[in-house]
């Protein structure tokens, strides 16, 4: 686990059901005197390089616009967010953009790991977005929870890839590796996948940001009817069992958020063929009771 400095300040907005307002200007709407977007941000380091007689030089860099600029084609209201590249002629790389929520107005941390309180479970997220990409590439929103020791206990990652002219909407649960209660969240959005080098002119629009969390416990806890899923990795198919005889609807979703299908189950166990699933990792959302409960599934097929 990673091992992070936290401010464990919690905030105490409840709403019943799930709690929406621990998001801070999740539309964009809200402008810095500036001209760029409240509570978002992202700080970039550049080389510069003193000669011994003072004179000062830097990387030569080409930007394509600002890294992150409010823009007015939005998904609702007057805004949305919009990330650009950049490319580094010095380093011949390029240099994605992207940006993380904050709880300030004026985004002050340094790179993009900011941290913001919260107060019960983060359960999922989603948005609104356009891509734009250049060569390929794939972008990435990732949320990340920890807690008051600064551990990372859980996560939800959506992989944005191939052109979205039209505004689309992705979503991922939070996956935790360890039953313990959240202090604190980032949320990234960036042009570019982790490790792998952005093209000059991908853009990515991102509006309407959602964040449920769960003042209760862990979606798990709070539905009532635990279910099962083995084995995990699976092959050619996997069971499903709950613990109630009663008619359970879910969904599968790959980790770009696309819904590969809507399906019922009714009686305590039901096989699954992965007939229709590529190997990678998917989420079931299982939505009887009105509180959704998910769960990851690893298909490996062997061939």
């Amino acid at each position: 686990m990673k091992r992070f400095l936290l401010c464990t300040a919690l905030l105490t907005a409840l709403i019943p059901g799930w709690l929406h307002a621990q998001l801070f200007n999740p539309g964009f709407e809200n402008l810095n005197s500036n001209g760029t977007c409240s509570n978002w941000g992202n700080n970039y380091i550049f080389s510069v390089f003193i000669d011994s007689s003072g004179v000062v030089t830097g990387d030569s860099i080409v930007f394509d616009n600002q890294f992150y600029a409010a823009t007015t084609d939005a998904h609702s209201g007057s805004y949305a967010l919009e990330l650009r590249n950049a490319y580094n002629f010095t380093t011949n790389e390029g240099i994605a953009g992207s940006v993380s929520a904050d709880e300030d107005s004026i985004f002050t941390s340094w790179g993009t790991f900011e941290q913001v309180a919260v107060s019960g479970y983060p359960v999922d997220f989603g948005f609104f977005h356009k891509y734009y990409p250049a060569n390929g590439d794939t972008g990435l929103a990732i949320l990340m929870v920890f807690d008051a020791a600064g551990d990372e206990i859980g996560r939800a990652e959506i992989l944005i890839s191939g052109t979205v002219p039209v505004y689309t909407y992705l979503s991922a649960p939070v996956v935790y590796i360890v039953n313990a209660l959240p202090a604190t969240y980032t949320l990234n959005f960036s042009t570019a996948n982790v490790y792998v080098e952005p093209s000059f002119g991908t853009r990515l629009l991102i509006d309407d940001v959602i964040l449920n969390v769960s003042p209760t416990g862990l979606p798990e806890d709070v539905n009532g009817n635990s279910i099962d899923i083995f084995p995990n990795p699976a092959n050619q198919s996997f069971t499903i069992s709950q613990q109630e005889q009663v008619l359970q609807a879910y969904t599968i979703s790959d980790i770009s958020g696309r819904i590969i299908g809507n399906y019922q189950m009714f009686g305590k166990s039901i096989v699954h063929d992965t007939v229709d699933l590529k190997n990678g990792v998917y989420f079931l959302t299982f939505t009887n009771k009105g509180t959704p409960e998910y769960k990851k599934i690893v298909i490996s097929k062997q061939d």
